[in-house]
């Protein structure tokens, strides 16, 4: 398997074992997505509790829905992620 399969892997066993986290992380994106016209990631984590046994690397499932498409980079705040270049959002 290559890089990009085990990536979708964790990515549909996140889907599925977190699934209410996942449906209100997409809320709380779209509520500020209406609210300040694009959303990342760091804006999403400000509002919510990462379960503990939840890789913060799988969050990027929030933004898996075809209604989020891509609109610029950021990147990382918090400190594990190392600063690291991540996608901004909005809605379809």
């Amino acid at each position: 398997m290559n890089g990009e399969q085990l990536r979708d892997i964790a990515l549909e066993n996140f889907e599925i074992k977190n699934q209410k986290f996942l449906e209100n992380c997409r809320q709380i994106a779209t509520q500020l997505i209406k609210k300040n016209g694009r959303v990342s990631i760091n804006d999403v984590r400000k509002h919510v509790k990462i379960p503990s046994d939840c890789n913060p690397s799988v969050l990027g499932a929030v933004f898996r829905p075809k209604k989020f498409i891509k609109t610029g980079f950021t990147y990382t705040k918090h400190k594990e992620a190392h600063n690291r270049l991540i996608f901004e959002w909005k809605l379809k």
